[in-house]
């Protein structure tokens, strides 16, 4: 009753059950079925399957179950029957009535017997139901899950859990909703995500700091992060574009918001800090293709996959470094396909998926220990959470298994969907510091994490001026840029202009910096013990050159203030940082997020009414004006003088003739409107 023990009592022999009943002396189920018009029993097991055919019944709906005999009810009939539950012979019509009848229940004080609930005793905070024992089990309703008393409900966002991606949505697993004692057929208790303008995504992290999720998308190549708040991830944009290229592997440092990747055409393991923008490579030699990275920024490591070819042979190890790229070491070298890479709780081990020998391998990071779990063909990713191993494998059907304190492998659910990747999540996985937390560790560009303490690392074309400090690298002529692999230089306008001019592809690493709010690891401001003196230091602004001042928001590197207002405000605004965030503020007449919409178009067709409308009514109010001038000098005529009554045609021939002068003539503008009217009036 708790819903443990979960399994299908009957699978076949069915054809459209409805109702349902349990006989407690003969330890049977019953049932219904509308399409087969039958009644069907069980065994609690699901053995000795026996149909009763109900010819008569045309279709029996519900029913009940009371010493030897049944009692069902048959919707269409209008009637309640009964006959003996073992032969289904001695059949009775019951009850007839003229309205439907659906539901039939027994009540005898012989069904209810009383006994001494063990629920009684357990002080559940909601709901207590019984389990096999019997014993009393606490649940917790929807959006609580179960704390580690048993007794009370806890927030979700207090459970560790796990994220399974797709291509368009993240599912959030909680892992203290997990039935440790049988296979589920279905989803446990979790909340689906649905990722807004991804369709391909591949790698996925998470910051659970600030509830930041960090996907990479093939569809649009590009490194995107995504606040998660409640049951909705809404976009934060887009922290790394590039082009002709794909992200290959991905991991965020947690403590200082840094994102180590690499890429089909940088095969490298490199770093961008999503504060500044800045990028910088750790280690480019000897490197094949990266496939997986793992972090523990605690302890200032970084694992990942290399994957090489040596002649005819294809070559994979798993290697291993301090953040800041130096001390590398290979940890395992007997590999075919490692992927999934995962640092254990401490730090002192490192997990991977072989997906070509479908084994789960282990190792410390000196290298010794190495242990292996057997997962089976299909596996393609692994994921840890505490103490517990979890790991998927695809074949008719996608499986997510787990082991837990060298338990043998079990089966937990069966997943219905696309998984593309598979991380696990708890407080006591993020939970710890270095040398970076405070201040960015005075590091005006990279501070990247060591056993020992920390290392500031300058940008790919700076130079650093101090342990602290950077300032730009000369090697490049004036206007120009150099790629990331350094072999070459680009003009400045070469960068993020659509095209690909570096062999790298470097040029067009596009990135969108972003002042995290609220993070703990940003650029100093103003540099402290470490700092040199005044004199040898450069200005500021001298020394984040083209990158900007350190005080930037919402600007693309690479990109001017103006080409941030072109691309990001559609040329009609200009780009500012608004609480961290990239924002238009848009000129006269442009309104919308990115100043698209022209007012001046949308009220185009109201102007041109209304100034119709105006025309209209200046030009009644003229021809008004007219008609009351001319009966105006009608009226003076008829009651002038007799001489104007006899003026002769000579003379107004004359008039006729003098009258366009009088019109040109600026002096009596009406005397030719009143001579042109006498004509016409005569």
């Amino acid at each position: 009753m708790d819903g443990s023990e979960r399994k299908a009592v009957v699978n076949s022999s069915l054809g459209w059950p409805g109702g349902m009943a349990v006989d407690a002396i003969s330890n049977r189920v019953y049932w219904t079925d509308v399409r087969l018009k039958a009644i069907g029993s069980a065994t609690l097991d699901g053995d000795d399957i026996q149909i009763l055919q109900m010819e008569d019944s045309k279709n029996p709906f519900s029913l009940t179950v009371f010493n030897d005999l049944l009692f069902w009810s048959d919707s269409k009939k209008r009637m309640v029957l009964a006959a003996q539950k073992v032969s289904g012979k001695k059949r009775q019509v019951l009850l007839k009535r003229p309205r439907q009848s659906f539901g039939v229940k027994i009540v005898h004080p012989l069904l209810q017997t009383g006994f001494d609930s063990p629920c009684e005793k357990r002080l559940c905070s909601y709901m207590c139901v019984l389990a096999p024992g019997p014993k009393a089990v606490c649940k917790c309703p929807s959006g609580l899950l179960l704390a580690d008393d048993g007794l009370t409900c806890s927030s979700l966002g207090n459970s560790a859990f796990l994220m399974l991606l797709s291509p368009s949505t993240v599912t959030q697993i909680y892992l203290q909703s997990r039935h440790m004692a049988a296979d589920l057929k279905g989803w446990p208790e979790h909340l689906v995500l649905q990722v807004p303008s991804i369709n391909e995504a591949t790698i996925m992290d998470y910051n659970m700091r600030d509830h930041t999720v960090f996907l990479t998308d093939d569809g649009t190549t590009s490194l995107s992060s995504f606040k998660l708040n409640n049951s909705d991830l809404s976009s934060q944009g887009q922290l790394l574009k590039l082009l002709g290229d794909t992200i290959t592997a991905m991991a965020l440092d947690w403590v200082t918001r840094n994102i180590y990747w690499s890429s089909n055409k940088q095969p490298r393991l490199q770093v961008t800090s999503a504060t500044g923008g800045y990028t910088a490579i750790l280690i480019k030699e000897g490197i094949g293709r990266v496939k997986s990275i793992t972090l523990h920024p605690p302890s200032g490591r970084v694992c990942f996959t290399n994957v090489g070819v040596q002649g005819t042979e294809t070559t994979a190890t798993v290697e291993c470094a301090n953040m800041d790229g130096t001390g590398r070491n290979i940890v395992w070298k007997d590999a075919v396909q490692p992927t999934s890479l995962v640092f254990s709780s401490h730090g002192d081990a490192i997990y991977w998926a072989d997906t070509g020998l479908g084994t789960i391998g282990s190792v410390q990071f000196n290298g010794s220990g190495y242990q292996e779990v057997k997962a089976g063909d299909g596996l393609t990713a692994v994921a840890l959470s505490d103490d517990t191993l979890f790991w998927m494998t695809v074949s008719d059907k996608t499986r997510l298994w787990y082991r837990a304190e060298q338990q043998q492998n079990k089966l937990w659910f069966e997943v219905g969907t696309q998984v593309v990747g598979l991380k696990g999540f708890s407080k006591s996985r993020q939970t710890g510091s270095n040398a970076c937390i405070e201040n960015n560790g005075n590091c005006q560009h990279l501070c990247l994490a060591t056993p020992g303490g920390r290392t500031c690392k300058c940008a790919h074309d700076h130079l650093p001026v101090n342990d602290t400090h950077c300032s730009p690298a000369q090697h490049c002529p004036g206007g120009s840029r150099p790629c990331l692999d350094q072999l070459s230089c680009q003009p400045v306008e070469k960068f993020c202009n659509g095209r690909v001019d570096c062999d790298d592809h470097s040029d067009e690493n596009c990135v969108t910096l972003k002042l995290w709010s609220g993070s703990g690891a940003v650029a100093p401001t103003q540099s402290h013990s470490s700092s040199p003196p005044p004199s040898a230091l450069p200005d500021l602004s001298e020394v984040t050159g083209f990158n900007a001042t350190l005080n930037v928001s919402g600007q693309l590197r690479y990109l001017d203030a103006q080409e941030c207002s072109r691309r990001r405000c559609s040329g009609n605004g200009h780009c500012v940082n608004v609480s961290g965030d990239t924002a238009c503020v848009c000129s006269l007449f442009y309104s919308g997020e990115s100043c698209q919409v022209n007012s001046l178009k949308t009220m185009q067709g109201p102007i041109v009414y209304g100034s119709a409308g105006i025309c209209a009514g200046i030009l009644v109010i003229v021809v008004m004006a007219v008609v009351v001038k001319k009966r105006k000098s009608s009226n003076m005529r008829s009651g002038g003088s007799a001489a104007v009554k006899e003026t002769s045609m000579t003379d107004l021939e004359k008039k006729a003739e003098t009258t366009p002068t009088r019109r040109s003539s600026k002096a009596d503008p009406d005397q030719p409107e009143e001579a042109v009217s006498s004509v016409d009036d005569a």
